[in-house]
């Protein structure tokens, strides 16, 4: 049996393949933001340049591979 004392949550940089779930994140967050009215899909192109970009950067934290939260 799994409890809550048996879940590690993970800090980890942000990779392109968090993007999606990052910006469900962000739009479920901020519902009211210019952002999130731009749609799931910009936020997601957003977030996948955030993470290739040089000068860009952020963590998330995740939970068995599902990102729970991220900073950036």
């Amino acid at each position: 049996m799994t409890n809550d004392l048996d879940k590690q949550i993970e800090f980890n940089p942000v990779k392109t393949e968090h993007a999606k779930q990052i910006a469900g994140l962000h739009i479920s967050g901020i519902s009211t933001g210019f952002i999130s009215s731009l749609g799931i899909d910009f936020v997601t192109a957003l977030c996948e340049a955030i993470a290739k970009s040089k000068c860009g950067f952020g963590f998330v934290a995740q939970e068995q591979d599902e990102v729970i939260g991220e900073q950036g």
